[in-house]
């Protein structure tokens, strides 16, 4: 019985980070690890903010960027992501996070760079809403 428990627990816990893995960045599943994709917590985002410029990503529509956004997130709606890759080339080889109201849109986006091959984008889980959830400000424009 406690051999099933353990390896239930075991099962249940995922991968290790990767040891390049951001500051406060989550396990990787076994999904995302074959896409290069990976995905933080709020906590995690705030941690990486706080060790050292990120890039960030907010792919919202632009009224709900306008409505408040985590600061320093650059605007790019998940409806010209693919149009702008040009743009974020420069961060092809770094942590790009990701961000949106929930973590829906953000996670698409993620898997969109991952095949564009962008080598670590991050989805933030739970976005703007649990950024503010969390008690952190937003810039309002």
């Amino acid at each position: 019985m406690y051999t099933a428990m353990l390896l239930a627990l075991l099962t249940a816990c995922g991968q290790p980070a990767p040891a390049d893995a951001p500051p406060g960045a989550e396990p990787t599943t076994d999904a995302a690890s074959k896409t290069g994709a990976d995905h933080t917590t709020i906590a995690g985002l705030k941690a990486a903010m706080d060790a050292g410029e990120i890039t960030l990503i907010d792919v919202r529509t632009p009224a709900e960027f306008a409505a408040g956004h985590v600061p320093g997130a650059l605007p790019v709606p998940l409806s010209e992501l693919e149009a702008r890759l040009p743009e974020l080339a420069a961060h092809k080889q770094g942590d790009v996070y990701m961000i949106c109201a929930s973590g829906g849109r953000s996670g698409r986006a993620v898997k969109l760079l991952a095949r564009e091959g962008f080598r670590h984008p991050i989805n933030v889980e739970g976005g703007t809403r649990a950024w503010v959830a969390a008690g952190h400000a937003v810039d309002v424009p």
